[in-house]
C-alpha cells in the first residue's frame, strides 16, 4: 500500500469520526430543542409575555445553531462519500492491477508454450526430408522382397 492510500485511510477514518461526532451533536440538539418547545408550549399561559418573548427567541438561537449544525454535518457527509467513492476507486485499481499481471503471467506462460511448440514443429520438419527418404528406402525395399517373393511363389 502506498503512503497516498494510507494517508486516505487514515483521512477517510478522521471524517468518518468527525460525522459521528457531528450527528451525535445533531441528534442533542433535536432532542434539547423538542424538550425546550414541549415546556414553552405547556408554560406559555403561566410565563409573563416578555419571558415567553425571550424564551422564543431562546428556540429560534438553538434552531439556527441546529441547522447549522446539520449543514455542517452535511458537508462533513459530503466529505466522507467522496472519500469512501475514492477508496473503492483505488481498490478497483489495485484489483485490475493484480487481475493485469496475472493475465500477463497467463500470456507469458502461454507464449513460452507456443515458442517450443514451434521449436518442436521446426525440427520434425527439418526430420520429414529424412524420413521421407527413409520411407522410400523402405518402400523400394518392401517392393523387392515382394518381387522375390512372387517369383519364388512362381518357381514353386
Amino acid at each position: 500500500m502506498q503512503q497516498s492510500d494510507i494517508d486516505l485511510n487514515r483521512k477517510l477514518e478522521a471524517e468518518q469520526l468527525r460525522l459521528l461526532r457531528a450527528t451525535a451533536d445533531c441528534d442533542g440538539r433535536i432532542a434539547a430543542l423538542g424538550l425546550v418547545e414541549r415546556e414553552l408550549e405547556q408554560d406559555k399561559f403561566r410565563l409573563t409575555p416578555a419571558k415567553f418573548a425571550e424564551l422564543q427567541a431562546k428556540v429560534a438561537q438553538a434552531r439556527l445553531r441546529l441547522e447549522a449544525a446539520e449543514k455542517a454535518r452535511t458537508a462533513l457527509q459530503r466529505v466522507v462519500d467522496d472519500l469512501r467513492e475514492r477508496e473503492a476507486l483505488r481498490l478497483e485499481r489495485e484489483l485490475a492491477a493484480r487481475v493485469l499481471t496475472e493475465k500477463q503471467s497467463e500470456f507469458n506462460n502461454a507464449r513460452e508454450i507456443l515458442l517450443l511448440r514451434r521449436a518442436e514443429l521446426l525440427k520434425l520438419q527439418q526430420e520429414l526430408p529424412g524420413e521421407e527418404i527413409r520411407l522410400g528406402v523402405l518402400m523400394r525395399e518392401l517392393a523387392e522382397a515382394r518381387s522375390r517373393v512372387g517369383v519364388m511363389n512362381a518357381r514353386t
